[in-house]
């Protein structure tokens, strides 16, 4: 009976050393999966930093060039108006040109009749003498 106590309690020795080794192994499981976890964590806090930084100097990039563009902008603005000029003094030039080509031609008409009337004078000068 007393050997039977020692074998029914050796047993329960056992299953209490192998409850004692899984609980053992559990715990440093955890351990080994709380300290992946607090590096995952690093990792994933050292990523988030990056991102943020990534993301800071993405908008700064942005707003240089929106200033950049802005001063395109105004560039190509001032070029549209200079053009503009340019275009109003084009077409002041083309109809003070007409202008000019009408006074030329109404110079030559009248400077051709005053020849006629000139040559007509002398022809009667010369009748008259």
């Amino acid at each position: 009976l007393l050997q039977e106590d020692i074998k029914s309690l050796r047993q329960q020795l056992a299953e209490r050393d192998e409850e004692i080794a899984t609980l053992s192994r559990t715990s440093h499981t955890a351990e080994a999966s709380s300290a992946e976890a607090r590096r995952l964590k690093r990792e994933l806090d050292g990523a988030k930093k990056d991102v943020a930084e990534a993301w800071r100097q993405s908008n700064a990039m942005v707003e240089e060039i929106r200033e950049e563009l802005n001063g395109k902008d105004s560039t190509i603005e001032n070029l549209r108006q200079q053009l503009d000029g340019m275009q109003a003094m084009r077409h002041a030039h083309r109809h003070a040109t007409v202008e000019v080509e009408e006074s030329l031609r109404q110079h030559r008409q009248l400077e051709a009749e005053l020849r006629e009337e000139l040559l007509e004078k002398d022809r009667l000068v010369m009748e008259l003498r």
